[in-house]
């Protein structure tokens, strides 16, 4: 290659660096930036310019120019539209976002007036419901012994002492009886029984019946008598009778007929009795005998 080939290339290429030099120069120094001025209101996000009105006429006007809480026709004497003096900050929609999505989560009631008075009355009433009823608590009686019921348990008291009393006197007014027996003879009985008995024995004996003997009726039967002090005849009763009637009631007529028997002697076993009780064995004998034995002896039949 000559000297003026390698000459051209040099000249080629210092010409084009400087051009492309110049060029970026100039694209460099045509663009410039400039911020944004404090306060500065206008953006190229979406607005709406909304206004709060303190009075209203209820005019609709029809080249509405502004949106506001009522309506509203004329009004207001400046020129200008009324800026806000706090400065304009733009909104992050992310932000809207997220902030009606938790709107969305959050449940919402919405009462009419009259929900909202009887809301408000319950409220009221939840609240007064404890202040009523401790008033009511206060104004009842305070509980404690039943005067009523105290004086009639004590009446009913005193009336069952009296009858247990009137009892226990009734007790002590009876006749104290004093059964006589054979294991009696010890205790000073002998002597009066072995006379009783010959006394029923004579006058049954006496007046054995004839209607007795003509049928040829035979048997015993057991009874007892209860004898007064003075002797006298106080009760008959049969303890087992006869299975012959007639025996029954000539029996009882004996007994009858031998009282007042012997009152009682003056001894340690009467002192205490009132009434002598005495059950024997009565015997209508086969050949038309009368005769008492203890009880011990067979009877009945």
């Amino acid at each position: 290659m000559s000297y003026f080939d390698n000459h051209r290339q040099t000249d080629v290429l210092s010409v084009t660096a400087f051009f492309s030099a110049l060029l970026h120069a100039a694209i460099i120094l045509g663009i410039s930036f400039k911020l944004p001025e404090i306060g500065a209101r206008k953006s190229t996000d979406n607005t709406l310019d909304v206004v709060l009105l303190n009075s209203s006429n209820n005019k609709v006007a029809d080249g509405a120019e502004l949106i506001a809480s009522t309506d509203n026709a004329g009004g207001g004497t400046d020129e200008q539209e009324a800026e806000s003096p706090l400065p304009w900050k733009a909104v992050n929609p992310s932000k809207i976002q997220s902030v009606k999505k938790v709107a969305d989560r959050q449940p919402t009631t919405s009462l009419t007036p009259d929900q909202f008075l009887t809301a408000k009355n319950s409220e009221l009433v939840v609240q007064r419901r404890p202040a009523e009823k401790t008033k009511l608590e206060n104004l009842q009686p305070i509980k404690g012994p039943d005067k009523f019921n105290t004086d009639a348990r004590q009446l009913e008291r005193e009336r069952l002492v009296a009858k247990i009393s009137q009892a226990q006197r009734d007790y002590e007014k009876r006749p104290k009886k004093e059964f006589l027996s054979p294991l009696t003879k010890a205790h000073g009985a002998a002597e009066y029984l072995d006379a009783w008995k010959q006394r029923v024995t004579t006058v049954g004996n006496a007046n054995y019946p004839i209607q007795i003997k003509a049928n040829g009726i035979h048997g015993s039967l057991i009874l007892t008598v209860e004898i007064n002090r003075n002797g006298t005849l106080r009760d008959i009763n049969i303890n087992e009778p006869s299975k012959y009637k007639i025996l029954n009631e000539t029996a009882k007529r004996i007994m009858r007929d031998a009282s007042p028997f012997q009152a009682f002697p003056d001894e340690e076993f009467f002192r205490n009795t009132d009434i002598l009780v005495i059950t024997r064995t009565i015997h209508f004998l086969p050949d038309n005998r009368f005769a008492s034995t203890a009880v011990s002896a067979p009877g009945g039949d």
